[in-house]
């Protein structure tokens, strides 16, 4: 039998610490979801910053704030599969960032979802490039 004692000698994150942190990853995403709900009745403070490239330089902030937690955390877990995942989110981040950059500096916004994230559960922000 493993013995896990030795994981914060070792700069691993303990379990506490790692719960914590995917805690607030958590309530990042769910404060997200709740903004996108909001922003699609048109029902939020969001749709108040005009032109729509500043919106989405507004969402990146906060997909910047969870790509700098999950580079953060990750080299300091040591549960391989965990890790894997918590890759895939990072990765998955980074493409909507990096998409959202791409939109915003064409000054183009596009309402429609790549059916491969909706199937996913995770809806892309904007439609594939022009």
């Amino acid at each position: 039998m493993r013995q896990r004692g030795g994981d914060a000698y070792m700069g691993y994150a303990g379990r506490d610490e790692i719960v914590a942190a995917l805690n607030a990853l958590l309530e990042a995403e769910r404060a997200g979801a709740r903004v996108a709900l909001a922003s699609a009745r048109n029902a939020d403070p969001f749709y108040t910053i005009t032109p729509p490239p500043d919106r989405l330089m507004f969402l990146n902030r906060g997909l910047s704030w969870v790509v700098r937690r999950l580079e953060a955390l990750m080299p300091r877990v040591r549960d391989a599969d965990l890790r894997a995942d918590l890759r895939a989110m990072l990765d998955s981040h980074r493409e909507n960032i990096a998409r959202a950059e791409g939109y915003a500096r064409q000054g183009q916004v596009h309402s429609t979802l790549s059916s491969s994230k909706v199937e996913r559960g995770t809806p892309d922000i904007c439609g594939p490039p022009t």
